[in-house]
Formats: structure tokens, sequence, C-alpha cells
């Protein structure tokens, strides 16, 4: 395992990609998994893989391509639909190659937008 205390003391073992932890160089694609894992935390308000409270039993977990559990949270449910769940464990695929692009998540987040937007407006006009 390359990842080294200099990782860990960082706080970045919670967002970096396996493979940037395995040595690889950063990449467009370690970047779109790190996004997503941030995604997950500004939705939580937790760290991603919070449930583990060592920064090492996270290095392995991502290493061994664990993905973050979905929060059952009610707060975090609202906000975190199946569409955006989806969205986010394509970018953690171990497949690297298999992640999106940042402007195809663009574009699928504006499309969701665009879904609350109208699901919105049809709950106003329904009152």
């Amino acid at each position: 395992m390359l990842a080294s205390a200099t990782l860990t003391e960082s706080g970045n073992a919670r967002r970096m990609a396996p493979e940037v932890m395995n040595g690889a160089s950063p990449t467009k694609e370690a970047d779109v998994y790190s996004f997503s894992m941030v995604i997950l935390e500004l939705l939580t308000g937790q760290y991603p893989f919070t449930e583990r409270k060592r920064d090492t039993a996270v290095i392995r977990a991502v290493i061994d391509h664990v993905q973050p559990k979905r929060p059952t949270v009610t707060l975090v449910q609202n906000w975190l639909t199946d569409e955006l769940w989806v969205l986010m464990q394509r970018c953690w695929s171990s497949a690297i190659t298999s992640r999106p692009t940042m402007e195809v998540i663009a574009a699928e987040l504006e499309q969701m937008e665009k879904v609350i937007e109208t699901e919105s407006i049809l709950v106003v006009v329904c009152v």
C-alpha cells in the first residue's frame, strides 16, 4: 500500500481515488471520483466513510473499491435522489474509464435541476 502518513494527515484519504492512493498520478478521472466524494460530504455534513474511524481503514476500503453507503437520514434523502446517487456511484467506478467526464456530470446535474424545477412548478399549480 503506497498511501503515506502525509496522505492521511491531510484528510484527503476520504476523498482520494484508489488509483492515486496506489501511486498513480492524479487525472481528470481521479478528480471525478473526488468530486463525488465532496458532493457526498456536502449533502451529509460528514466525511465519506464516516463509519470508519481511522484513515487506515478508509484507505483499505478505497483501495478495495468499497463505495460509501447511501445515507438513510431523512434530510439527506430529500436531496439525494436516486438519479443523483446513481451518478455518484458511476463517479466511484473501479473501472476508471467508466467514470463520467465533468461535462457529462454537469449536463446530468442540469437535467436533474430542470426536473426538480418542473416538479416544483407542478406542486404549486396543483395547490
